[in-house]
């Protein structure tokens, strides 16, 4: 974990810069901030900083003055400077004071941010002579790759590295892409499932370089993997691969899709990663989680698909609701022949601008089948298979559908069914994959449709709905507390009061007497 002191005079660019990355994600932690260079220097005298990142003009000593300063007294530190416009010739005159990296403040955002934190420069032959570790090299290396895998199912050109030489000495190496929807997951669980995943790809890929990245609301992870005898047996590769996904599984409500490369030298890392990422993409239309590329799976070059939103306009119309669904999956069966995932991404963007188009005059804030957070495109990336992107776009246009002929305020059909599980079965222990086995779809997918239209995670609302059923009981019968908390579904009377004070702020006896 690399430690960063963040110096500037003024406090909401510190917080903002604070606030722009998950630091700690990327592997870097704000070991302090300072409002002046002499704070920075005194915070310097006992705290160990690895990255300087400061402005220029401050009151006082400058950020010349400071970098200055900081690099003879302690010659292993790095260091990065905002700049305004007019502050160019401030900048350059860091750099050759021995500044690493500058941002201009009016472009920093979390991909330039965390792009000059990759690519500090301790990639200079001086760094390398001071000891800069082949390890390190290697790993800053998967990270530039990382960011440059684009969200749209084409790879961009990887790039090369001036000192390719000293890394990746072996014979063959193969690489690995896996991703990993975390939007759905509760508060303080992704970080946990990011350590379980990569300790899971130590455990099963021993002799490899690891690295993972967050893009939008995905979690992305890259592996080089070298096997001793050079040997790489696809059934053996891609069982290590289900090895990680099975027991990621066991404790997060999560799908993850692998893509693997064939084996294959350094000098073939340009294909490797397109490889491993269109293996990857091939599970999203055949809901496989692991796959590994040959050429059966080059990236197809599919026809343009039509989205006629006339058509649609006047399907909506119609009094029934069969004919749109009908034209809905003839498109779906388009896109799933054509194994083009460039193609779902504009088709899965001109459906929700055709719906948004459909809504305009209309408040719909408060449907939660229509709500804004339906309509927003990032949340294809949420999405690990085809399918799901078929109900979810089925689902929006079937509560247009409803909300046009019935102005009702319904829940899109999947999470009815859910809903309605709830309260047939609430009394018994029944899970998040209970439900999703019920409405036959994945638990990860259920429990991100399940948020985003109810606004809590599927275990808040089955507590929630518990301690309603519960409260009618308090009120209208003389049963036991024990009775009642086995009655709703609590297996313990002892965790139920304790719920029920949290959620009503009074006990079980309060709440009787009140009345």
């Amino acid at each position: 974990m690399k430690r960063v002191l963040i110096v500037d005079d003024e406090f909401l660019v510190r917080m903002g810069l604070k606030m722009t990355l998950d630091w700690k994600s990327y592997g870097y932690e704000i070991a302090a901030e300072a409002s002046s260079a002499e704070e920075a220097l005194e915070i310097m005298e006992h705290e160990p900083i690895d990255i300087l990142m400061t402005d220029i003009k401050m009151q006082g000593m400058n950020g010349l003055d400071l970098i200055e300063k900081a690099k003879t007294k302690y010659a292993d530190i790095q260091s990065v400077i905002f700049t305004n416009h007019d502050d160019f010739n401030f900048a350059r005159r860091a750099m050759e004071m021995g500044a690493e990296k500058y941002i201009l403040k009016s472009e920093i955002s979390p991909d330039s941010l965390l792009s000059s934190l990759v690519n500090l420069s301790g990639e200079s032959e001086g760094s390398h002579r001071m000891g800069h570790s082949v390890k390190k090299m290697e790993e800053k290396y998967l990270d530039e790759q990382l960011l440059k895998l684009k969200l749209s199912g084409v790879p961009e050109n990887v790039s090369d590295n001036p000192y390719m030489n000293h890394m990746f000495c072996e014979e063959s190496y193969m690489i690995i892409i896996g991703h990993c929807s975390i939007n759905s997951l509760p508060d303080g669980s992704v970080s946990m499932l990011i350590e379980t995943v990569m300790n899971l790809v130590s455990k099963f890929f021993c002799h490899s370089v690891a690295r993972y990245i967050i893009l939008k609301d995905l979690f992305c992870f890259g592996v080089i993997y070298h096997e001793e005898r050079n040997e790489y047996p696809r059934e053996l590769m891609e069982d290590r691969g289900a090895s990680i996904i099975k027991n990621t599984v066991q404790y997060f409500n999560a799908d993850i899709n692998m893509g693997i490369s064939r084996a294959g030298t350094k000098e073939r890392f340009h294909q490797m990663f397109q490889e491993a990422e269109t293996a990857r993409l091939k599970g999203f239309f055949h809901n496989g989680n692991v796959w590994t590329y040959d050429e059966t799976l080059k990236l197809p070059r599919g026809e343009h698909i039509r989205v006629s939103a006339r058509k649609i306009k006047e399907l909506v119309e119609r009094a029934e609701k069969e004919p749109l669904a009908e034209y809905m999956d003839s498109i779906f069966r388009k896109l799933k022949d054509s194994g083009d995932y460039r193609m779902v991404t504009e088709v899965f963007i001109d459906l929700l601008s055709i719906s948004k188009s459909l809504l305009e005059n209309y408040d719909t804030r408060n449907i939660p089948g229509l709500n804004p957070l339906k309509f927003d495109y990032h949340n294809l990336y949420s999405m690990s298979h085809m399918n799901h992107v078929r109900m979810y776009a089925m689902d929006v246009y079937m509560a247009i559908w409803d909300f046009f002929h019935n102005r009702k305020s319904p829940y899109s059909g999947l999470i009815k069914e859910c809903i309605g599980f709830i309260e047939e079965n609430y009394s018994q222990n029944i899970t998040l994959d209970n439900a999703a086995a019920a409405v036959n779809i994945s638990s990860s997918y259920l429990s991100f449709i399940f948020k985003q239209e109810t606004g809590i995670n599927f275990s808040v609302y089955l507590t929630n709905y518990r301690i309603e059923m519960s409260k009618k009981l308090i009120l209208k019968s003389n049963m036991k507390i024990y009775e009642i908390a086995d009655q709703v579904g609590f297996g313990s009377p002892y965790y139920f009061s304790k719920v029920f004070k949290e959620i009503v702020g009074m006990t079980c006896k309060e709440f009787k007497n009140r009345i």
